[in-house]
C-alpha cells in the first residue's frame, strides 16, 4: 500500500506543468495546437516558474520545519536550473 502511495505520488509530480516534466511537455503540445510555438514556450515558462516558486517555498517550509526534509527544495533548484538551459 505504501508503494502504491508513492508511486502515485511521483505520478502526480511528473504531470506538473513543469517545463522539463511530462506535464510540461504535454501542456506545450497542447498550447502549440491552439496558438504560435514562441507564445506556448513564453505561457509554458512563466507557468513553470510559478510552479517552481511554489514548490520551493513548500520545500523551504519543509526544510525549516520539524522533519527537515530538503528533497523539494533540491527537486525544485534542479528543475530550476533546467529551465535555464533550454
Amino acid at each position: 500500500h505504501a508503494a502504491a502511495c508513492l508511486h502515485a505520488g511521483l505520478a502526480a509530480f511528473n504531470l506538473l506543468p513543469v517545463y522539463s516534466l511530462d506535464g510540461g511537455e504535454a501542456l506545450y503540445a497542447l498550447l502549440c495546437l491552439h496558438f504560435p510555438e514562441l507564445i506556448a514556450m513564453r505561457v509554458l515558462r512563466i507557468l513553470s516558474l510559478s510552479i517552481l516558486v511554489i514548490t520551493a517555498t513548500l520545500g523551504l517550509m519543509l526544510l525549516v520545519g520539524p522533519p527537515h526534509n530538503f528533497s523539494l527544495l533540491f527537486i525544485s533548484g534542479y528543475l530550476f536550473f533546467l529551465q535555464k538551459k533550454h
